[in-house]
């Protein structure tokens, strides 16, 4: 389980928001990525515990404005079921955010200056 808090902010002093966007979402993801080994029978590369490698969870705040102060924020990516990982399995944890331009009453996703960055490996 990863558990990301941020603290309340006023997105114009900390956000650069590409062109037409009117919202965002802030994004935490967690991944699971087993060790890999060579097998010479296939020709390959093979995960060292695969019942745990490429399993994952994404989670996202509601839709935030970026002409209004934002709430404080807590995001908590837990892995399906709790895995307790192996050893030679890393977890990758990263914190994103995305980009909404509001239209009535729908959000649309923009396809332009969204990002994730990596904050941990463990």
């Amino acid at each position: 389980m990863r558990v990301y808090t941020i603290a309340a902010f006023t997105p114009a002093n900390f956000v650069v928001a590409p062109a037409g966007a009117t919202h965002f979402k802030l994004v935490a993801a967690v991944g699971l990525v087993s060790d890999y080994v060579y097998d010479d029978g296939v020709n390959t590369y093979e995960p060292t515990v695969p019942d745990e490698n490429s399993i994952g969870v994404v989670v996202s705040s509601t839709t935030k404005a970026l002409d209004a102060n934002s709430t404080a924020t807590t995001l908590t990516a837990t892995i399906p079921g709790g895995a307790v990982t192996d050893a030679e399995v890393s977890v990758v944890s990263c914190l994103g955010i995305e980009f909404y331009q509001k239209v009535g009453t729908t959000d649309y996703i923009l396809s332009q200056g969204n990002t994730m960055k990596v904050t941990h490996v463990f």
